[in-house]
């Protein structure tokens, strides 16, 4: 028990543990951190499965290859720093004392099933994240929004699949989304947005979401997924910067500046958004050429 220092159980810096169902599984003790030093290594089997602490704490540039470490674990809140990899299957798998999990900068996550049905209500990801798996994430039915940041890639298979209350997703800018039923029975999920450069590939990510009512993109927005079309706007946002100079509203007749909320229908028109959706409430055409438009 050399690791328990004031309560707390503190891994040194550039530790190396490898044992399985070692000196931690299942204790009834509570701790009241567990701190993991940065660029440790952690192999092995549950070995700290069950453990009890308020708060978990993961630093920069940490390994975590085994199998069903801290699964089960009683902790309340998780923080994960940049650089981080977490690789083993059944890792922090059913823990469902989360409320609170917070991934850094370019944080790694592969394997099977590692965090699936876990309750966390806050998800917070960092840029560049990287999820590469299957089952990650699966049947975490509290969370509510996703916010997916700029540069992350999400490939696999059922990684958000069966996140019950989940009802948007926003995702950022430089985003590849690569796999099968991702989000399949996320029946609460509503809207989606995507930001710019972003990429979806794959079959049945959205299969059994059936209340998707909005899905808005920005530009270089490349979709091959056919369960992603439920539901598309007849227009997009589009940067002040892209519309043409002296452009103004045609609903509005007044020019547009950097607060405007710009939009460009299908048929290459830009009007402020809340005005365009006010017209497609009684209308179903675009008020500048009167093309039929699909809302």
């Amino acid at each position: 028990m050399e690791f328990v220092q004031n309560n707390s159980i503190i891994i040194p810096p550039e530790s190396k543990i490898e044992q399985s169902y070692g000196p931690f599984y299942d204790r009834p003790d509570k701790y009241d951190v567990i701190d993991v030093g940065s660029g440790s290594c952690l192999t092995g089997s549950y070995t700290f499965s069950g453990v009890k602490a308020e708060k978990m704490v993961i630093r920069e540039k940490c390994n975590i290859r085994g199998f069903g470490i801290f699964s089960r674990i009683h902790c309340t809140d998780l923080e994960v720093y940049r650089g981080s990899m977490i690789h083993g299957p059944y890792s922090f798998q059913y823990c469902s004392f989360l409320n609170r999990v917070q991934f850094h900068k370019n944080v790694i996550i592969t394997g099977t099933h590692s965090f699936s049905c876990c309750l966390m209500t806050e998800l917070i990801f960092g840029k560049g994240v990287r999820l590469d798996g299957t089952g990650m994430f699966f049947s975490c039915k509290n969370i509510e929004h996703l916010e997916i940041p700029d540069n992350s890639t999400i490939e696999g298979t059922l990684v958000f699949s069966q996140c019950k209350k989940l009802k948007s997703i926003h995702f950022g800018n430089n985003i590849t989304v690569k796999g099968i039923r991702i989000f399949s029975h996320c029946n609460s999920l509503e809207s989606i947005y995507f930001g710019n450069n972003v990429s979806v590939y794959g079959q049945e990510n959205f299969d059994g979401c059936p209340n998707i009512t909005t899905i808005e993109h920005g530009y270089n927005f490349l979709n091959e997924d056919e369960t992603l079309r439920i539901f598309q706007k007849p227009y997009k946002r589009v940067r002040f910067e892209e519309v043409p100079e002296g452009t103004e509203c045609s609903i509005l007749r007044e020019p547009f500046d950097e607060q405007s909320d710009v939009v460009r229908t299908i048929c290459g028109h830009y009007f402020n958004e809340v005005s365009l959706c006010k017209w497609f409430e009684r209308n179903d055409t675009c008020p500048m050429c009167r093309k039929n438009l699909e809302c």
